[in-house]
Order: C-alpha cells, then structure tokens, then sequence
C-alpha cells in the first residue's frame, strides 16, 4: 500500500472523529438544554447542526475520492466504506440532537413529572454513540459488539416509559398533560433513533475489522470473535 493512500485514509479518519465529537457534543447540549429549560443552548444545538450537514458532505466527498484515485483493497476498502457510512449515521444522529433541542421550552411548571426513565434513556443514548467511537478509535471488536448488545436493554427502558406516558394518558382528559406526554415521548424516540444509529456505528466496526456482517443477526454478533487489530 502506498504511504500517499496510508495519509488520504488516516485524514478520512480525523475528519470523521472530528464530525463524531461535534455530533457527540450536539446530544449532550441538547439533553442539557431540555434538563435545564435553556432555550439558548437548544438554539445552538439547532444552528450547529448547518457545520454538521458541511463536514457530513465534505467527508463522503473526500472518501468518493480515495476510493476513485487509489481503488483500495481488503482492509482499506473496509475502512473507506465503514467511514461512508458511519459519516452517514453521524449526520442523522445530528438531526435527533436537533429534534430534541426543538422540545426545550423555557421554564415552566410542568403538567407531567420528568420521568425517570427518561434520564436512563438519555444515559444510554450518550454512553452508546461515546463507546461506538471509541471502538472505532481503538480498534475494539468486543466495546462495538458490546454496544450492539446494549440496544436490547435501551429498548427495554424505552417501553417502560412509553406505557408509563400511555397510563398517564389514559388517566387524564387534561390537554395539557396530553401534551407533555406526547412531548416526552418524542423524545424519548428521537433518543432510540440515536441508540440505533450509535449501534450501526458499531455494526460498521465490526465490519471494518473483519468483513463480517452482524446487521439483524444479533447471534453473529453474540459469539463472533473479532480480530484485534488486522492494520497492526
């Protein structure tokens, strides 16, 4: 391999991390922002998301580029197309943080409790688009497979809240606790859309390291040993 297509794939892959943490950085402030009321911060989440749509763009053309110029085999075209398409489900993750941040609303006295699940949503949705990354970063087949893993148990969570919101729902003919029902349901779906999105991002790893793809076969991802560094 060419050191000319060993520094094109090393740039792909900082412009990509570069993309990650801002996408990252977008959730947190969102979930922040809806936490606390700050319609500031949630303001900003919504204008970041223009350099996230830019740096989305410029990736896939820089990675269309290197696949055109250099026609990479085996493990570099493995990573070429992990980042087309984890660059891809970073954009979207971007989006979610937007929806999000377009439900904070200032302070005011709230006809429904924040429910608890939603805070263990919300801590599932950032630690599994932060482990993806990381797994990328490092290389690490068994952190991807473990957040692959961690879909079911945010599902879980997810219908909790969803029939606590419906009970509330049903218990009530008030428009106004409707509302903030339906609002915190929102959410919490545009937390499992992240969720789903951090697991492609891990699916994507497993792909990059060995070839192999897990995608709807939670058994393939269960018990397939990855390959600790094949660029070693």
């Amino acid at each position: 391999m060419s050191m000319v297509l060993v520094k094109e794939i090393q740039l792909l892959e900082r412009q990509m991390l570069d993309l990650g943490g801002r996408v990252e950085t977008s959730v947190r402030h969102a979930i922040r922002a809806l936490e606390t009321h700050d319609t500031r911060l949630a303001q900003e989440v919504i204008a970041e998301d223009k350099e996230i749509d830019a740096e989305e763009v410029a990736l896939e053309e820089g990675c269309l580029k290197v696949l055109a110029l250099h026609q990479p085999v085996a493990i570099d075209l493995r990573v070429i197309i992990s980042i087309l398409k984890i660059n891809n489900d970073l954009e979207r993750i971007g989006d979610f943080a937007v929806s999000i941040a377009r439900c904070v609303r200032p302070v005011k006295t709230e006809a429904v409790p924040w429910p608890e699940q939603l805070l263990v949503l919300t801590a599932y949705a950032t630690r599994m688009v932060s482990e993806a990354l990381d797994a990328f970063v490092k290389l690490d087949g068994k952190a991807a497979r473990a957040v692959c893993l961690s879909e079911e148990s945010f599902k879980t969570a997810f219908n909790v809240l969803r029939a606590n919101l419906a009970q509330t729902m049903r218990e009530t003919r008030e428009a106004r606790v409707v509302d903030a029902a339906l609002e915190y349901l929102a959410v919490g779906r545009s937390l499992q859309r992240i969720c789903g999105h951090a697991t492609n991002i891990a699916e994507d790893v497993i792909y990059m390291l060995d070839g192999v793809v897990v995608r709807h076969n939670p058994h393939a991802i269960s018990s397939h040993e990855t390959t600790p560094n094949p660029r070693g």
